[in-house]
């Protein structure tokens, strides 16, 4: 089958073909290149647009001249100008400067410059790859650099740089599904992209989980296909993005980050927030951009629709990168009586969920190539003059939508009359054309003309209004003149405090209610930063406030009251005094012009004079040492000496002579070329040499993705190379990151040699893994198993939040509730639960267990929204403690969700031998207990984190929405149960009570049966209680400073994570090989051996290798007492048989808990020690016993093939019925 027809003939015309030619696609980025750069090219004076580029300058000066460790450590009052490991821009820029030779102002310019430009080709590639047409790569090249100009991108480098990286990611994951090059290649930008921005990283590993449930949902819940179709690129994506953010929290430069330093959100109000989020919208020409985006998915459904097969991952991934834009949702919600600056008040999230997606970007490229593609394809008369009837309609909508003004600023009446004129022109030649090829010559005239009118509009607005201008750059001509003088006198000034005072108006604005001292306070010490050494930087402080008040040593107040300027007033003094503690020898002050405003705070009949003789009167308290920038000379001040003062002057005079007189283009031609062709070598080489091995082959891919690819590798290669190779970014080792990343592609050229076997073999082994995922059966129960589990862990992280935090918005934890009363919490949860599961193992045996398992989740969903109505909306922003009827209320959510994930599990474990048998039953169980563990982990981080940043009952009517949904998974279970239940309700009631004991009766009668829950109780009572119990109250004493909780997490998540996946692995390895009663008398020994060996160490090493073995341990006994008692026990009873299980479960919390509260004793090595190597030592006796036992029973234990006799002859029968 030809390439055309495989994809439902979308093969372009000829004429169409040609538009992929090299020379188009150079000339349509050139012409783009041209658009954004031509006004750089005409005054290389100028600096980048906005000021947000100041802050990515000095942190790339500190990678070049000082340890680039201390680039991610804290800055700043609370973390002001901190940014972790967001460090590919820094190193991005400093190689730009150290190995191409630009300077440290241009180096933003060629970044904002290069980005869009770059994304818009990887956007292009994944277009073409997905329709076929090279028609699709320039509407999208032209949309995606049209919609960069907009508000929200501007400026925003780091924002805009892993939107290319997420970008370049859509290309390659339709091909993720058998392509090794394209697995290779979400994994290595995935660690970049982690390393870039990791809160947009989350965002859009969100959007490719929707993708999953989507593919999911529409192969009628079978989670095989899901799998098969989304596995491979979740598992590149998230495997390079876990690792990157993995390297966070290790430090791969030698100090490690918290990555909430990834985003932090400016103490300003709803109202504020609000009129952003306007202006942002109103910049992006919502009455363009949402008839292209419509367009889009519907296309993509339409074509999906006629060609009979999924849409393309590419289509359905821009469609679904739209949710990031319902976190928008999430300041409307905010509360409105919040106050700037104030901690305790509602903490409104920022308006920065729209620059997380560049889904617009591409669904508008998509919609345009879409109508261009429709007006060329379509013969019919009639649908030709219906569509262009359809596109009038909606050109008038817009222009009745712009007239009113809902969104600003608004498109001129001459645009819209010629879209309009384009509109009816096209109506009227498509109906009056007689002849088919001139009906499609007009058709295809007028699309184009609609694109390139609407979409070209998008673009010259941003270019005149949002792009560079005199007006529009971070450091004007001035400053650059005072920021070199600054750099002079701090190289000269040495390792002391370096102060900048900068003030604004202290009072808050009528409208919004907020001060924006905080945001200019951080503008201006970010751009006063970029002028000094990369060295200097760390001896930086602000004082916000005025300079009477720093002369006199104490922090300025507001004179109105407002709140947000004295916390940040009073956040920059506390940090002015660390540093001067930090170092104490007398500071450099410098006060900027421009940067010293508020001249009027308090002073009454403020006029322009009387601000001009505060200003005046201000500088002159300093010696001038450039244009509008003076050093403050005071006693307690240091000043620079005479000659210092002169070389500033000198050099700041130069500086603005040179910007004002500055050279042509033309200027300097050698160098330009020099850096033209090293440039070429960056982007082209390190990608141009790994294409085979990532399947760039079309010449499209070549010219579009081999720079993506080597932008990668070269951040890749800086990264890396700064780990191995501690210090500065000198030239020499900016050189050295060059060679690494050419030796990458190298290696990767010849990757089918020495790469493609290890990877045939990995592939071969997850495929094998997850080989029982295609039977149809074993997927469905493991999606309506994995649901519950997710329902149960959004409900009960939501509720967990009301209970610590209370009902109010985010995380405040001076609510937090006494210890006692959570404990009360967990016993009330526990206790009831341990007798209810016998009654639920009964009705899992007793009635059909589709019809329980979809009435559990109804039912459950329905209380958990009962009580969001009856309990979560009265509590409000309150505690519940103290309040009886609330917290029964919340403990009654928390035992229904519960109650649905055992029973879902309990249904899945009797299920499981009749949808699988034999080998596959251990491996199913494996996959079973580490997938279920991964949805309850998610969620309750979801539902933590729904219920923290907008309300506890969105988080619980979501999580009973999760709910809902596997009740409709239920209803598609098949064989899970080897005989029907032909009796009634009220029959089966009234037999429930001696069902209980028969249960018990059946699985005391089964020895096989008895020894796999025995056991599970020791390794219950032995992990679960004493190990990980010991360690959690032991931890605080492993760690100083307060970081036990933190201690606790990392040990026991990344023990939890490793040890899971480990024995899933081994499971597979050995299922084929060793019964499950040996892997479970090996798991035990290992588990006792542990915990006698490493228990009387006491260190974090030995913890993290206890919890390490204990997971991998527990993990690889669990599912294989679950497959010793599934074997033993016969289908009517293994309800029973694993609600017993439940009962253990909440045992092994339960009793481990009195025993260590009577004998511990709060922070003594020696007791610890002894309760460790003490309950090892008991429990390799009880390992012994189970060994001994094992041998007894050895014909009552089933063969690792077989079910039990009498119920496989059945299930063998009803299926041959």
């Amino acid at each position: 089958m030809s390439p055309a027809a495989a994809t439902g003939g979308l093969r372009p015309p000829v004429a169409a073909a040609r538009l992929g030619s090299w020379w188009i696609l150079a000339a349509a980025t050139l012409l783009m290149l041209g658009v954004l750069g031509w006004r750089f090219v005409a005054d290389p004076s100028l600096a980048a647009p906005t000021r947000d580029p100041a802050w990515y300058t000095w942190r790339a000066n500190v990678v070049m001249e000082d340890d680039p460790a201390s680039v991610v450590q804290g800055w700043g009052p609370a973390g002001l100008f901190s940014g972790g490991y967001r460090v590919t821009v820094p190193v991005e820029g400093a190689l730009l400067q150290r190995v191409v030779g630009i300077d440290t102002y241009s180096m933003a310019k060629f970044l904002m410059l290069g980005v869009p430009i770059l994304t818009g080709l990887a956007l292009g590639a994944g277009a073409v790859r997905s329709r076929k047409d090279p028609v699709a790569f320039l509407t999208m090249l032209l949309a995606t650099v049209a919609l960069f100009l907009t508000t929200p991108y501007v400026g925003y480098l780091d924002n805009i740089t892993v939107l290319f990286l997420l970008s370049l990611m859509l290309a390659f994951l339709s091909a993720a599904r058998t392509s090794w090059g394209a697995r290779t290649a979400l994994f290595l930008i995935g660690i970049a992209a982690a390393f870039t921005h990791p809160t947009t990283c989350v965002l859009f590993g969100m959007t490719l989980l929707a993708v999953f449930v989507f593919h999911f949902v529409t192969s009628r819940f079978r989670l095989g296909e899901a799998l098969k179709s989304d596995g491979p690129m979740l598992l590149s994506v998230g495997l390079g993005m876990s690792a990157g953010l993995a390297s966070w929290v290790v430090g791969i430069w030698g100090a490690s980050a918290n990555l909430k330093d990834a985003a932090l959100p400016p103490p300003y109000t709803k109202s504020f927030f609000v009129a952003r989020l306007l202006e942002w919208i109103g910049s992006m020409q919502p009455v363009i951009v949402v008839p292209f985006i419509a367009l889009a998915i519907g296309s993509t459904i339409l074509l999906a629709r006629r060609r009979r097969v999924p849409a393309d991952t590419f289509d359905v991934t821009a469609s679904w990168w739209l949710f990031p834009l319902l976190g928008i949702a999430s300041v409307a919600l905010g509360a409105d009586a919040q106050v700037s600056g104030d901690p305790n008040s509602p903490v409104v999230p920022y308006y920065r969920f729209m620059n997380a997606t560049a889904g617009p970007m591409a669904l508008v490229g998509l919609g345009a190539f879409a109508l261009i593609w429709w007006a060329r394809t379509q013969r019919d008369r009639r649908s030709l003059v219906r569509g262009f009837a359809m596109i009038v309609g909606v050109v008038a909508a817009a222009w009745a939508v712009d007239a009113v003004s809902l969104t600003h600023p608004q498109i001129p009446s001459k645009v819209l009359g010629v879209v309009a004129v384009v509109a009816i022109a096209g109506l009227a030649a498509v109906a009056s054309a007689r002849s088919e090829g001139t009906r499609r010559v007009f058709a295809v005239a007028a699309a184009s003309a609609l694109v390139l009118g609407s979409l070209g509009f998008l673009l010259i607005d941003g270019v005149e209004h949002r792009w560079v201008s005199a007006t529009n750059q971070y450091p004007n001509v001035s400053v650059r003149g005072s920021l070199a003088a600054v750099d002079v006198v701090a190289r000269a000034a040495g390792a002391r405090p370096l102060v900048l005072i900068v003030n604004d108006g202290d009072t808050d604005d009528p409208a919004t209610h907020t001060n924006t001292a905080y945001g200019w306070a951080k503008t201006y010490t970010n751009v006063f930063r970029t002028g000094l050494p990369g060295t200097s930087a760390k001896y930086q402080a602000t004082y916000l406030g005025s300079l009477e008040n720093f002369l006199a040593g104490r922090a300025t107040s507001s004179t109105s009251g407002s709140i947000g300027y004295d916390r940040a007033a009073e956040s920059h003094y506390q940090e002015l005094q660390l540093r001067e503690r930090t170092y104490p020898v007398p500071p450099a002050v410098f006060l900027v012009r421009e940067y010293y405003g508020g001249l009027c705070n308090g002073v009454p009949d403020c006029t322009e004079t009387s601000r001009q003789q505060r200003l005046e009167a201000a500088l002159a308290e300093g010696v001038a040492i450039g244009p509008d920038v003076v050093v403050m000379q005071w006693p307690g001040l240091w000043s620079p000496p005479a000659d210092v003062v002169g070389e500033a002057n000198v050099v700041a005079n130069a500086t603005v002579e040179a910007l004002e007189h500055h050279p042509g283009p033309l200027a300097n031609f050698p160098h330009t070329l020099l850096v033209i062709a090293i440039l070429a070598l960056l982007l082209l080489v390190p990608g141009g040499l790994a294409r085979r091995w990532f399947g760039l082959d079309s010449t499209i891919d070549r010219f579009a993705l081999i720079p993506g690819v080597s932008v990668v590798l070269v951040m890749l290669a800086g990264v890396g190379t700064l780990a191995v190779w501690r210090g500065p970014l000198t030239m020499t080792k900016g050189w050295a990151v060059v060679v690494v990343a050419i030796g990458i592609g190298v290696a990767l050229r010849f990757a089918d040699a020495w790469l493609r076997r290890p990877l045939d073999a990995f592939g071969r082994f997850f495929d094998d893994l997850f080989a029982v995922f295609s039977n149809r059966d074993f997927s469905v129960l493991m999606g309506y198993q994995f649901l519950a589990q997710a329902g149960q862990g959004v409900v009960q992280g939501a509720i967990f939040k009301a209970l610590v935090f209370g009902g109010e918005k985010g995380f405040d934890i001076s609510v937090a509730p006494s210890a006692d009363y959570l404990l009360k919490v967990v016993l009330a949860l526990y206790i009831p639960y341990t007798f209810l599961s016998p009654f639920v193992g009964v009705f899992i045996d007793r009635f059909e267990r589709r019809r329980v398992a979809w009435w559990a989740d109804i039912l459950s969903a329905a209380m958990v929204a009962s009580i969001v109505i009856l309990v979560v909306f009265p509590l409000g922003s309150g505690s519940p403690e103290h309040r009886t009827w609330p917290t029964a209320g919340l403990i009654v959510g928390l035992l229904v969700a519960q109650s649905v994930a055992r029973i879902a599990l309990a249904i899945k474990s009797a299920a499981l031998p009749d949808v699988l048998s034999g080998r596959d039953l251990l491996q199913g169980n494996g996959l079973s207990q580490a997938g279920g563990g991964l949805a309850q982990v998610f969620g309750i981080g979801v539902g933590t984190i729904v219920a923290g940043q907008i309300a506890p009952w969105v988080g619980v009517l979501f999580g009973a929405a999760v709910l809902l949904a596997g009740a409709m998974v239920s209803r598609q279970m098949r064989r899970v149960e080897a005989r029907r239940h032909d009796g009634s309700l009220g029959q089966e009631v009234r037999r429930i009570l001696r069902t209980v004991v028969a249960g018990v009766e059946e699985v005391a009668g089964r020895p096989a049966a008895a020894l796999g829950l025995s056991a599970f109780q020791m390794l219950r009572y032995q992990f679960w209680g004493f190990v990980l119990m010991t360690f959690a109250l032991y931890a605080k004493n492993l760690v100083q400073g307060g970081n036990a909780d933190t201690l606790s997490q990392i040990l026991s998540g990344v023990g939890g994570l490793v040890g899971g996946a480990l024995g899933l692995i081994v499971a597979q390895r050995l299922k084929d090989r060793v019964p499950p009663i040996r892997l479970l008398l090996g798991s035990m020994l290992l588990l006792g051996a542990a915990t006698v060996v490493l228990g009387g160490i006491l260190t974090v090493a030995a913890f993290a290798a206890l919890l390490f073995v204990g997971f991998f341990s527990f993990f690889l006994g669990k599912i294989s007492t679950d497959t010793i008692t599934q074997q033993a026990m016969p289908d009517d009873f293994r309800g029973r048989a694993f609600a017993l299980y439940d009962i253990a479960y909440n045992l092994g919390f339960i009793v481990p808990a009195a025993i260590l509260s009577v004998i511990w004793i709060e922070g003594n090595a020696a007791r610890t020690r002894e309760i460790l190597v003490a309950s090892g030592a008991i429990f390799l006796i009880l390992t012994a016993f189970v060994a001994a036992w094992s041998r007894r029973i050895r014909p009552d234990l089933a063969p690792q093939d077989d079910l039990v006799g009498d119920e496989a002859a059945e299930l063998a029968r009803s299926t041959e019925s």
